[in-house]
């Protein structure tokens, strides 16, 4: 309102009054407060609903991190980073006042610092929130601190569609040609994981591919995960087993760039050229996919949609507004680079 007030040349009782119909103020100055507040994307009935509720006007980030990692860490990592990156432009484009907070995964903690101190009236929970009495806590204050959650499970969730963006991926390799397919991956229960997984053995079956029944599907233990040498160690011994003999795929799909990686060195070793002798596509985040040769065709999450759509969602209930879908899936898009060719005839 001050915003406005300034903009409008008028004190804030003025623009108050106008938005409120409350007080003495002229039709055209009232028209005139109510153009300047739409275009600047105000809304009275949540700041309205706000401020009768003596509410902070602030989200948070509430980011569920591995134990042991710090922010820096965190932040230069995986999907962690663009999405705190897409949280903090998205908040300052509405000119909403913000906080991310890191918890630790699997930590007998209580509740987010950010609510008890109150710090924000909502947040977006990015992670798998493992700890029972943090579950707890959640679910028990669902209407006083609403929460979305992102690519997790939550009544409230928006996803990235990781499964159609694979089986689109192996979609576009067939239409070159490709009829031997592998996947290099992670066997865990976390949906983006099992829907990569699913959705490639659905466009193998669809596009009637070979994947040696299933035996050049490749994934390390999730146990594997928590020592990140070990995994490297581990998936390159999985990729090494798919180019020995003379069968061999000549497509495969990488559950993250990691898993691509290991296929790039493991072609090397063989004295096979990514992409003339075999073809690589990643599921991962752009930035990653070009940080060595060769730069990897990429299914890449569209974060600032995701982010956006999970905020429009966080705000509606925060105004008490109803939300159309609790659930929205956001299609990740295939970058083209250079680790993909179309099969050669000999």
């Amino acid at each position: 309102m001050r915003d406005i007030a300034q903009q409008a040349g008028v004190a804030v009782t003025t623009v108050s009054s106008a938005l409120h119909n409350t007080g003495r103020v002229s039709p055209d100055l009232k028209q005139r407060i109510h153009d300047i507040a739409s275009q600047m994307g105000y809304r009275p009935k949540l700041a309205a609903r706000l401020l009768r509720a003596s509410k902070t006007g602030r989200l948070a980030l509430i980011m569920i991190v591995g134990a042991n990692k710090g922010a820096t860490v965190i932040s230069q990592s995986g999907s962690h980073g663009p999405i705190i990156a897409e949280f903090v432009s998205a908040c300052s484009r509405m000119k909403v006042g913000f906080e991310i907070e890191y918890l630790e995964s699997g930590k007998d903690q209580v509740a987010p610092e950010c609510f008890t101190g109150g710090q924000a009236d909502g947040a977006l929970i990015c992670g798998q929130v493992n700890s029972p009495k943090l579950a707890k806590w959640f679910k028990d204050n669902a209407k006083q601190y609403p929460c979305v959650y992102l690519d997790h499970v939550g009544e409230y969730n928006v996803w990235n569609n990781t499964g159609l963006g694979i089986y689109n991926a192996v979609q576009h390799l067939a239409a070159l040609g490709h009829r031997q397919f592998a996947y290099l991956g992670v066997d865990s229960n976390y949906p983006v994981h099992r829907s990569g997984i699913d959705e490639f053995k659905r466009a193998v079956a669809d596009f009637q591919l070979d994947d040696q029944q299933g035996q050049w599907i490749k994934l390390i233990s999730k146990q594997s995960g928590h020592n990140r040498e070990q995994w490297i160690d581990e998936q390159l011994v999985n990729a090494q087993s798919l180019l020995t003999g003379q069968n061999r795929p000549t497509a495969v799909i990488g559950q993250g760039v990691p898993d691509a990686r290991c296929m790039v060195y493991a072609a090397m070793e063989k004295g096979l050229s990514v992409p003339r002798d075999l073809s690589i596509i990643t599921y991962g985040m752009a930035a990653d996919a070009m940080k060595s040769p060769p730069c990897l065709h990429c299914v890449e999450p569209d974060f600032s949609t995701m982010v956006q759509s999970a905020l429009n969602m966080l705000r509606a209930r925060l105004a008490g507004e109803a939300v159309a879908e609790k659930s929205v899936m956001v299609l990740p898009q295939l970058v083209e680079r250079r680790s993909v060719a179309a099969v050669c005839e000999d």
